[in-house]
């Protein structure tokens, strides 16, 4: 019961005196909700620039590149032979590690058909690129379908005349209030063919694919991008198998990262181990510079969250010195608790505690504030973004990310102070003379 009347008392004195109080606490809540607002920035970047390269289609791709083997000297360097299509990556070698390894890899394809000729409904020429993709490839962006559906796996075994455009090109490219689904495109591409299309679902445009948008160009003439079969464009092409030099699988992040690279890089050595001047090798760069930026970040983080907890030393000192006051106050009272049997201990734990508590409550008003400076700082970033660079907006996921265990050390560290700081004062009163302490006035 005496640790909860400690408390009690802790209170009661803290309440009597509200202003001091608060005066005291202030370098705590300066320091604290320094930290936190600076950790708050350091992990929102972060967090930002990974869900950034998530909804790119960029942090769970393995890369796969080509190159001279690392046992070529310099001799044999010179002659190496240029590389052929025995020498690359085929599509159907991918096909085999799929179903080597079922769910655990996937791809995206696309082929390039270029710019095609149209004109919309009163004669305008639209500014169009057209690609054929993969099932998945629009999805590997997080492109939102408005109406409509993406490209399906029975449009690709069947080498469908379909085709998505954005909501850009078909507000501009069909008569208003015309629904564009089941409409016909006729479209001249580069080599001269003139196809038709139907039109089966409409996707927001997106500067993840385009790229951001010209602000100073109408819309009508913005460049956007229509989506056909990948089969249909590679029919069109006339061409076989793909071969890559360098190409990508996407990698299941329901399984570990380490074990999918190693399983991508002993597969491609298999099938490398006969080439005599080539070999495939697994090409982590992105992941790894995503990886060393996050360590700079929290580097500089923890640097400039460490300087600003200097102002907890200064925070402290203020509690220390409040607490010698309210030692000196409290004389009497301390002399008649030790003259009714109060041992030194009780004492000390109850100025102990007084201090901790002042400490704490200025640690989670710290907290509270740097949450709220962290929360104003995105709002901030969102409508500089906004009224700056609109065109990049959807290409950034700001996220504004509190750090929790930043906000636990905070509490933990402002109660350390307190214990530490308030201690002096703690034993100068536990120490005191009781028949000293009961004559002073």
């Amino acid at each position: 019961m005496a640790f909860f009347e400690n408390i009690k008392i802790a209170f009661m004195s803290i309440a009597a005196n509200k202003m001091r109080s608060l005066l005291t606490m202030l370098g705590i809540i300066i320091g604290i909700s320094a930290v936190i607002t600076i950790t708050t920035i350091g992990s929102s970047i972060e967090a930002t620039l990974k869900n950034t390269i998530n909804d790119l289609g960029g942090v769970n791709d393995i890369n796969i590149m080509v190159d001279v083997r690392d046992d070529i000297d310099e001799e044999e360097y010179e002659n190496i032979p240029e590389m052929t299509d025995d020498d690359r990556v085929s599509d159907s070698m991918i096909q085999e590690l799929q179903q080597r390894y079922p769910g655990w890899y996937s791809t995206v394809k696309n082929e390039m058909l270029g710019n095609a000729t149209m004109e919309n409904y009163n004669g305008h020429e639209m500014n169009t690129i057209v690609m054929g993709a993969s099932d998945g490839y629009l999805a590997s962006y997080k492109i939102k379908f408005l109406v409509g559906r993406d490209i399906s796996e029975t449009d690709l075994i069947n080498k469908s005349n379909v085709c998505v455009v954005s909501d850009v090109f078909a507000r501009n490219y069909f008569p208003k209030d015309t629904d564009p689904l089941r409409q016909t495109i006729n479209m001249t591409l580069e080599t001269g063919e003139e196809i038709d299309f139907t039109v089966v679902g409409v996707f927001k445009n997106d500067a993840r694919v385009m790229g951001p948008a010209d602000p100073t160009q109408k819309e009508i003439d913005q460049l956007t991008l229509i989506a056909v079969p990948y089969d249909t464009a590679v029919k069109i092409k006339g061409v076989g198998e793909k071969y890559h030099e360098y190409t990508y699988v996407k990698w299941n992040t329901d399984y570990p990262k380490e074990q999918a690279q190693k399983q991508v890089q002993d597969f491609l050595d298999e099938k490398y181990r006969s080439n005599p001047y080539y070999q495939a090798r697994v090409d982590t760069q992105e992941n790894d510079i995503f990886d060393s930026f996050t360590m700079v970040i929290n580097i500089v983080t923890i640097a400039i969250s460490f300087i600003s907890a200097i102002s907890l030393v200064v925070g402290g000192v203020g509690v220390m010195n409040i607490m010698l006051v309210s030692v000196t106050e409290r004389t009497r009272e301390i002399g008649v608790r030790k003259a009714i049997g109060a041992p030194n201990t009780v004492i000390r734990t109850q100025f102990v505690i007084e201090s901790v508590i002042l400490c704490a409550i200025g640690g989670v008003i710290g907290i509270i504030i740097g949450i709220v400076n962290g929360v104003l700082i995105g709002q901030l970033a969102i409508f500089l973004m906004h009224q700056f660079a609109a065109e990049y907006e959807s290409l950034i996921s700001l996220s504004i990310r509190p750090s929790v265990p930043a906000m636990i050390l905070s509490v933990l560290f402002s109660m350390l102070t307190g214990i530490f700081f308030g201690y002096y004062p703690a034993n100068k009163a536990a120490k005191m003379n009781t028949i000293d302490a009961l004559r002073y006035e």
